[in-house]
């Protein structure tokens, strides 16, 4: 019987042939995640309760369903494209595009280094193609690269509101709380 990681990744290939590793990278990256999703989002640590960990389901809905990126050949579709043209894919799945880069920026290598540099030029409205959206300041909070959590703008811990660090990567908890660094946080 295969691994049920195997078999997900059939799937996403299904959908997203130059995606799937990554749509996996981010489903494994749920485990580790501090809050759900969603505007009525708690914080949890129970890692392999299925029910606390549903956000990864609700991750996959607009991805599965493939939402606005239907339009799309999905043999174009690859994670460069995504972070370059997230902003003009539409609204839905803003969040969703958000955890998916993160994973990518985690992964590193190449492509990890490729994706940060396309959201960072986007964040400072110097990319070509790519803009500043929800999927930026996700993406660059959720990953656990250090030097991404002051790209958008103020430093994250310093300047950003807490209701958008709240579902960043658990380190960003940490450095907000740590003494001199919370009494600069607004919101």
């Amino acid at each position: 019987m295969p691994h049920p990681a195997q078999v997900r990744e059939k799937f996403f290939a299904a959908l997203f042939p130059k995606l799937a590793k990554y749509i996996e990278a981010a489903w494994q990256m749920f485990h580790g995640l501090p809050y759900q999703m969603g505007y009525a989002r708690k914080a949890f640590r129970a890692p392999h309760d299925p029910e606390v960990t549903a956000s990864r389901r609700q991750f996959l809905a607009p991805l599965a369903g493939r939402g606005n990126w239907g339009n799309y050949d999905p043999e174009v579709v690859d994670i460069k494209w995504v972070a370059s043209w997230a902003p003009y894919i539409g609204y839905g799945g803003a969040d969703e595009v958000g955890y998916l880069l993160a994973a990518v920026i985690d992964a590193g290598g190449k492509e990890g280094e490729e994706v940060f540099e396309i959201l960072k030029a986007s964040a400072k409205n110097e990319h070509e193609i790519g803009a500043m959206g929800r999927h930026v300041s996700r993406a660059l909070l959720l990953c656990g690269k250090p030097q991404a959590w002051g790209v958008h703008g103020e430093d994250a811990a310093g300047g950003t509101a807490p209701g958008r660090i709240a579902p960043g990567h658990p380190r960003i908890h940490r450095r907000v709380s740590s003494p001199g660094l919370s009494a600069g946080c607004s919101g």
